[in-house]
């Protein structure tokens, strides 16, 4: 569970809830903004590896919609879903509503703990409420920093974002079949 979380943290917060460039200058992160504006959905893949032991190969989803921007602010509606290798089905599924506030270093990510809901196909619902619980615990609380020294623009609106110790997550437009 909290591997889980932790790399939820890393996976749906600091990539796919956020536009921004590492080692981009806040203007090169402004244009990148400007280029999801609100009904644009932004798609972010990481691959977390497993372990020798109990943890398997899983893929991370993040799908971020841009529902309002103003100012520095901007709000998403945000879905991560893990699929683990050998797994059939649907995933696990987290939503949530999360607002950003860009700053000249880095954006601040804050979940609304109250917008968070679960699915976690074949699960009781009282593992359901644990799990759910957890997060909203663990991330809802405070806001959370990144740097825009993290990402990488790479095929403009593309980009990676690289957090020491962590999988890369790609993140991309959405478009029509992606």
């Amino acid at each position: 569970m909290k591997r889980t979380a932790y790399l939820f943290c890393c996976a749906a917060m600091l990539a796919a809830t956020s536009s921004r460039a590492g080692a981009a200058t806040y203007e090169e992160v402004k244009r990148l903004d400007a280029a999801y504006p609100p009904g644009s959905v932004v798609i972010c893949r990481s691959d977390l590896p497993g372990d020798s032991q109990m943890l398997r190969h899983t893929l991370t989803t993040t799908r971020g919609t841009v529902v309002a921007r103003r100012n520095n602010i901007t709000d998403f509606d945000v879905a991560v879903t893990w699929l683990t290798e050998g797994e059939t089905g649907a995933g696990m599924t987290l939503t949530f509503r999360s607002t950003e506030r860009a700053e000249k270093k880095g954006v601040y990510v804050r979940i609304d703990p109250d917008s968070m809901s679960l699915s976690l196909p074949g699960a009781r619902e009282e593992e359901k409420k644990t799990v759910l619980d957890g997060f909203r615990d663990n991330f809802a609380r405070t806001e959370h920093f990144g740097a825009y020294s993290e990402t990488e623009i790479t095929d403009f609106p593309s980009y990676v974002v690289r957090k020491p110790g962590e999988p890369p997550a790609l993140c991309h437009k959405e478009t029509a079949g992606s």
